[in-house]
């Protein structure tokens, strides 16, 4: 996905009231989004009107969207604490990603650079397989 397709994806979710962040260096064939667990659902649902289609549902660990265009948009749903520490259901087990990790609400980008958020299997390959 292209930074600009990215930017406006997080403009659309931000606009259905679901706050996301760009997991850093996620790949040129999709994006990995960390965001709020109660967020998931409209997400997809936005996702979904724009042409994408769910491929893997493996939550709480996340849902996978593929769009023949844009590539891949990975959900990593994720519970804050009220210091804004997040908490994701990891496929080895509970992440914690520290709150100083999460850019604020008004970057552009938002980005989050965390400990165990590796590339899930299969984002690598073209939509469809």
């Amino acid at each position: 996905m292209r930074t600009s397709e990215i930017v406006a994806l997080l403009d659309v979710l931000a606009g259905r009231g679901t706050v996301a962040w760009l997991v850093a260096g996620s790949g040129a064939n999709g994006a990995r989004l960390v965001v709020e667990a109660s967020g998931v659902d409209p997400a997809a649902s936005a996702l979904i009107v724009r042409g994408f289609r769910a491929v893997v549902q493996d939550l709480p660990t996340r849902l996978e969207l593929a769009h023949p265009r844009s590539g891949r948009v990975v959900l990593l749903p994720c519970r804050f604490d009220a210091d804004g520490t997040a908490r994701w259901a990891g496929p080895d087990g509970e992440v914690v990603i520290p709150a100083e990790a999460f850019d604020p609400v008004d970057a552009v980008p938002r980005t989050v650079v965390g400990p165990g958020l590796g590339e899930p299997p299969g984002l690598g390959e073209p939509p469809g397989r």
